[in-house]
């Protein structure tokens, strides 16, 4: 049996594989999906890296900027087609400080977060399985120091089938690009994992820190998403607030080609947050129009609002919401999104207080499932995170 973590440019013997591509921070849709990725080392730790686990392949950058999932046969499993499941994904943080609002992304509207730096240097991407000795590049300089998993005694640890590490900062005030806020001294290490009992799924751990000498008041995380279900434009977005998901899937009369005639559906889970609060809010960020371009703006979707700081409405009921189409496209009941369209979610979680050296932890699933049907799909992805809520001990892993 073969060990079920692979590098690209081995063999793949999967009929379809899933890419989690991490783009360039700052490009625009246009230069993300029509150029070519550059070549990328197996085993040596680099500030840009493809790695696959189980069916699942991501590609990372050391400033945690965004991710893309895409279908492929190996021999093109690198090719920016515009065609995928998340064009992009990152960890969005903001709070209160003095009473002024920062926020900071590590992909969200362009990023502002930069590798940190240790003695040895800045902290690159890198990637350990279980079998891993002191002769490959990546055990030798798994970075404990900037607090990648480890043993007791110090040694490099792999958690499930393969783990993938990097850890940065929002500490450099020209990283600030696009919200044009300033740094709250935000210091976030990010873990990467899969387990072989759930191939289509990936765990995402952030541990953020304040290093800040100011308390962080009114705090959220959250998580912004540009899911691309095959072709972009025919997405709907939802929130199932039982399962403390949101969720991404197509609903059209014919299937998606580029999936081999398969409707995706791409569900969020959150799994871990601070207090065990559960899922705060789901808004529904406006592609282009909604996009914000100031921390208060940003700050707005984490609290559930609009961009402009408006509540949300049920159409079904004229009431405020903090979660966008809350309804069951499955049953056709409560709100359901109505509107094929290239979509763009997030989810937040808080709010919380956070000392200067206090740390919160969030942890969600990744996941993916198929069918022909997209409302079988939409019901596999509701049954594939029950079961992943439940198995704690593959996720869980303080």
């Amino acid at each position: 049996m073969l060990f079920p973590v692979r590098i690209h440019g081995t063999e793949c013997t999967l009929g379809i594989a899933l890419a989690l591509l991490l783009a360039t921070a700052g490009c625009s849709d246009h230069e993300h999906k029509s150029q070519d990725p550059p070549p990328y080392s197996d085993r040596v730790p680099s500030v840009r890296r493809m790695i696959a686990l189980n069916d699942l392949t991501l590609r990372r950058t050391s400033s945690g900027a965004g991710l893309w999932f895409e279908p492929y046969e190996v021999e093109s499993v690198v090719s920016f087609s515009g065609f995928g499941v998340c064009y992009d994904f990152g960890l969005v943080v903001g709070a209160k400080i003095g009473g002024v609002t920062f926020v900071s992304t590590s992909s969200m509207f362009s990023g502002d977060f930069r590798a940190e730096r240790t003695e040895s240097g800045e902290t690159e991407v890198h990637f350990l399985t279980p079998f891993d000795t002191p002769s490959i590049p990546d055990y030798v300089q798994w970075p404990v120091a900037a607090g990648a998993p480890h043993t007791p005694d110090g040694q490099p640890r792999a958690y499930g089938v393969g783990t993938i590490f990097t850890a940065f900062n929002d500490e450099d005030p020209l990283s600030h690009r696009r919200l044009h806020g300033a740094p709250m001294g935000a210091f976030v290490q990010e873990t990467v994992w899969a387990q072989s009992r759930f191939p289509s799924v990936l765990f995402v751990r952030w541990e953020v820190t304040n290093r800040s000498t100011s308390r962080w008041e009114d705090a959220y995380l959250g998580v912004w998403s540009d899911p691309d279900l095959g072709a972009a434009h025919n997405d709907r977005i939802g929130s199932d607030v039982a399962r403390n998901m949101n969720y991404a899937y197509t609903d059209t009369a014919s299937a998606e080609e580029y999936f081999g005639s398969t409707n995706p559906s791409f569900g969020i889970r959150y799994l871990k947050t601070t207090n065990d609060a559960g899922l705060h809010a789901a808004p529904r960020p406006l592609k282009s129009s909604g996009e914000p371009t100031s921390p208060q703006e940003a700050y707005n979707y984490l609290l559930g609002l609009d961009m402009q700081g408006h509540p949300m409405i049920d159409p079904t009921t004229n009431l405020p919401t903090l979660f966008w189409a809350a309804g069951d496209p499955i049953a056709g009941t409560g709100h359901v999104d109505a509107l094929d369209f290239d979509r763009q979610m997030m989810g937040s979680v808080g709010p919380f207080s956070l000392g200067p050296g206090e740390s919160t932890q969030l942890v969600v699933a990744l996941i993916l499932t198929t069918n022909e049907d997209a409302m079988v799909s939409l019901a596999l992805l509701r049954t594939v995170a029950d079961q992943v809520a439940v198995h704690r001990e593959l996720w869980d892993l303080n």
